[in-house]
């Protein structure tokens, strides 16, 4: 690599590893050169090591495949079979305890010795990339300065005597804040990236989708489901009551059952948004 822009840069030659994906070059060793300067680049292509071998899936006859099918339609089936037995069950149904035992019963044998295609696919070569030590700039000194005095407020007013500390949640927070923004590397100092394929957006949509059908399965009958309510979730429910009521006023204690008493504080805002009231379940 040769300066070919810069004459007060000494015009050195030296080799440097890149690794070059999607028309783009990305050096393993960072270049300590300054923006905007011009190299001249002799490209020599490296060996690539070798992949494993990939070994070929079994092909499997009609029979075994029809046969996977219906264990596995049965298998899923009896499940919902069992859901709808145990919706409105306010004791153990042992019919129904069966009814799962066989379903996974069928899902196991369907499953049973099935070579998945993705599961033998030999995964690339790791790239190495060189670890880079952000600079300690005054803005960066500044930001984790700011988190320390921040953390420091935080522990005294822990310590103070006052019953409300409330307050201190504030300090927590910005000492973390302070510290993620003090080690995200600024714009001079990110390396370039390889553009985004299709393959990338097809995974964003699919884990999108997922989420949304999660969520709408979770929500639906969210007032009927489940029959009753477990002792354990109506207690943390009850504590986040008395975070609204001001009867918890210290994030950074235990309270019921020796819980952190954050989470409850997580918890007092649907409860504020939905009420206490126990038809709205979905509060706590």
């Amino acid at each position: 690599m040769s300066n070919s822009s810069n004459p007060s840069i000494p015009d050195d030659e030296r080799e440097v590893e890149a690794e070059y994906r999607a028309g783009v070059l990305y050096p393993r060793d960072r270049l300590d050169l300054p923006d905007g300067t011009l190299t001249r680049l002799r490209v020599k292509p490296l060996p690539a090591p070798p992949l494993a071998a990939v070994p070929e899936p079994a092909h499997e006859t009609v029979t075994p495949v029809l046969w996977r099918g219906l264990a596995l339609l049965g298998a899923l089936g009896l499940a919902g079979w069992v859901q709808t037995i145990l919706l409105d069950a306010r004791e153990w149904r042992w019919n129904a305890i069966g009814l799962a035992v066989v379903a996974v019963l069928l899902f196991t044998a369907a499953l049973r010795n099935l070579s998945l295609p993705l599961l033998h696919l030999a995964s690339p070569a790791e790239p190495r990339h060189a670890i880079t030590r952000l600079p300690l700039t005054s803005l960066r000194a500044g930001l984790f300065l700011a988190a320390l005095v921040a953390m420091t407020i935080g522990l005294a007013g822990l310590a103070s005597p006052d019953s409300n500390k409330n307050w201190v949640f504030a300090p927590w927070l910005a000492s973390i804040g302070c510290v993620i923004a003090a080690v995200i590397p600024q714009r001079r100092e990110r390396l370039p990236t390889a553009p985004r394929d299709r393959t990338q957006f097809a995974y964003a949509v699919a884990v999108a989708v997922i989420v949304l059908a999660a969520l709408c399965l979770r929500s639906w009958q969210i007032d009927a489901i489940p029959a009753t309510l477990g002792g354990d979730e109506g207690s943390q429910g009850l504590e986040a009551v008395r975070v609204l009521n001001g009867e918890i006023q210290n994030p950074f204690g235990t309270g019921w059952l020796g819980v952190p008493t954050m989470s409850f504080y997580f918890n007092a805002p649907t409860i504020a948004l939905f009420g206490p009231k126990p038809q709205r379940r979905c509060a706590f």
